[in-house]
């Protein structure tokens, strides 16, 4: 079902004309009909403004309306499927551009809430877009599974640099030999290579800089985020005058 199909279908369980929904999210009516005949794809921001009204998320390309959390439940009616990501709110969203279709996936800040939970930076609003076909390619990636980390230091250097953007696939957190993942660790999130030590279990958790040395932890402490899928980096810096 496409997203027009879906706005169509949740406006008129809500009993609500296209000119009401236009009005409750401030667009004009036209934008709601074009959305609805599949002449154009909601905006992000039109997304988020569904789901600050209504509590709910709708997801381009998928066939679902979900609630995405129990303490919004009560703002709707409609059932969906559950989310299957809880650590950060669902920001996703994606466009069409000149024929290639994109999702925008959020970047997370370096250190977590007081409650241990990943906060995304600007709320969400700061995103990179990625091609859906590479995204099939690299892995059939879901997008809810996604996040993206600024690497905050030097420790894996000369691997990843300060500064370097990196994707991380929360729905892998299986540890594999000499692999990176994100980690959290008291109130960060750090960028590690891992190992395991054969004869205790344990894990070894690497900085590739040989300036920090290995930590050793049990598996069970061990608090993997995701694993890395992706390195972005910047070959150019303007000089700060």
């Amino acid at each position: 079902m496409d997203p027009g199909k879906i706005i169509k279908e949740f406006r008129l369980k809500r009993g609500l004309t296209q000119h009401n929904l236009a009005e409750l999210l401030d667009v004009s009516p036209s934008v709601i009909s074009y959305i609805e005949k599949g002449k154009r794809n909601p905006s992000a921001k039109l997304l988020k403004r569904i789901r600050e009204k209504f509590g709910i998320r709708i997801l381009i390309d998928y066939t679902s309306i979900d609630q995405p959390s129990k303490e919004e439940a009560h703002k709707t009616d409609f059932q969906g499927s559950s989310a299957p990501t809880e650590a950060f709110p669902p920001y996703y969203a994606s466009y069409n551009y000149m024929g290639t279709d994109f999702v925008l996936i959020p970047i997370a800040r370096n250190h977590l809430s007081p409650s241990g939970e990943i906060e995304l930076t600007g709320e969400g609003k700061v995103q990179l877009a990625f091609r859906r076909d590479w995204l099939r390619r690299a892995g059939d990636l879901n997008p809810e599974s996604l996040i993206l980390l600024k690497v905050p230091d030097n420790t894996m250097d000369p691997t990843l640099l300060e500064g370097d953007m990196v994707l991380v696939d929360q729905s892998k957190k299986t540890v594999e030999i000499d692999s990176l993942y994100a980690l959290k660790f008291e109130n960060r999130i750090l960028v590690r290579r891992l190992q395991i030590d054969p004869a205790s279990g344990e894990i070894i958790i690497i900085a590739d800089n040989e300036k920090y040395h290995p930590l050793r932890i049990n598996k069970e402490k061990l608090q993997v985020l995701g694993k890395l899928i992706w390195l972005g980096r910047e070959i150019w810096k303007p000089s700060i005058i």
